[in-house]
């Protein structure tokens, strides 16, 4: 994050900030500033539209949520270990191109002398001179052997470091589109399916639908047992969502409470029915604490599903779905609502 505002325009930013954030009782740690300080400041156009979502649909805008925010808005990708991979492929290029070039003057001595060699021998019939000119090739090759066993090694330690390199740059990039808390994808990472997949959808003439699921009640949950019990029911919904859901198909936590799952190649009917499948096995679930065995109760999710029509952009087509969600909200909770008809557990299942 660069940033080169002035002290007066700062100064208001600051401003600006803390009365969003004391509206809405957001702790003021650096973390959630840093979110209200690029909302405010109108700089973060992305995050900036979540959070308009955010407000205008009056969701609430929790410690946790500002934390999502953060990691998948405004958090830079470790800068450190990107620059301290590109310094060390550096060298790493530099050694080897020494070390070929070094082996490469090698060979072409080696096949000078070789040819030499082979003069001599065809204007000698003499077994001694032939003989020392054996004893010329073998001792030439043995060199030869020694250059290319150490350009060898060096490439087997080569090797070495790249893998480790390639997985620092693994690492960075999967901490960069994965939700600490759940393990499943991010807001980041989300986005970028989501794109990726209405561009292929457009494309090739595929359906594509989108699901939300928002946990009803969530706050009761907290409330009662606490976040780490909370935090546990998060997790868990996470897990059995993306049980449910095929290989191809990305399960993202949006935010909060809220998920989303991309599901390419999936028609409107078939992510309705998907829907319900998930519903129905969080209707079924009996939780409870695992430290003191209490019934925590039945935890039940609100669904929202939408299918992509193109060309609309993906403001539109995530509004579509929030849309679902919402009349699944307002319609008694605890069942999956499509773009149109309403009603019923699983409408247009």
């Amino acid at each position: 994050m660069n940033y080169s505002d002035s002290l007066h325009q700062s100064s208001e930013y600051l401003r600006m900030a803390l009365r969003h954030m004391g509206k809405l009782s957001v702790p003021v740690d650096p973390i959630n500033y840093a979110v209200w300080y690029e909302y405010v400041s109108g700089r973060n156009q992305d995050l900036k539209k979540v959070i308009e979502d955010f407000l205008q649909n009056s969701r609430p805008i929790t410690d946790e949520v500002n934390k999502d925010l953060y990691n998948s808005y405004v958090a830079e990708e470790d800068q450190s270990v990107i620059e301290r991979v590109r310094t060390e492929f550096k060298r790493i290029i530099a050694d080897m191109l020494k070390h070929l070039s070094r082996t490469g003057g090698e060979i072409s001595r080696y096949g000078e002398a070789l040819a030499g060699l082979s003069d001599r021998l065809a204007e000698t019939i003499d077994p001694a001179v032939i003989r020392q000119i054996v004893e010329s090739i073998r001792s030439e090759t043995r060199t030869m052997e020694s250059s290319s066993e150490g350009l060898r090694g060096r490439l087997e330690a080569t090797s070495r470091e790249i893998e480790v390199l390639r997985k620092d740059l693994e690492r960075v990039r999967r901490e960069a589109t994965t939700d600490a808390l759940t393990g499943v994808a991010n807001r980041r990472a989300f986005d970028e399916r989501l794109a990726q997949a209405m561009d292929k959808a457009g494309a090739e003439g595929t359906p594509l639908s989108l699901v939300l699921m928002d946990i009803d009640l969530f706050k009761r949950v907290n409330d009662r047992h606490g976040h780490l019990v909370g935090d546990k029911v998060i997790r868990t919904t996470a897990q059995m969502i993306k049980n449910e859901v095929k290989g191809k198909d990305l399960v993202a936590r949006f935010g909060g409470e809220e998920f989303a799952a991309v599901l390419p190649e999936t028609s409107h009917k078939g992510a309705l029915a998907l829907a319900e499948q998930i519903r129905a096995r969080f209707e079924a679930k009996q939780w409870r604490r695992k430290d003191t065995g209490e019934y925590v109760g039945v935890i039940t999710l609100s669904i929202g599903v939408a299918t992509y029509r193109p060309p609309e952009e993906a403001a539109e087509f995530i509004d579509r779905a929030d849309r679902a969600l919402y009349r699944a909200k307002e319609s008694g909770r605890n069942r999956v609502c499509g773009e149109t008809a309403e009603g019923g557990k699983a409408e247009g299942a």
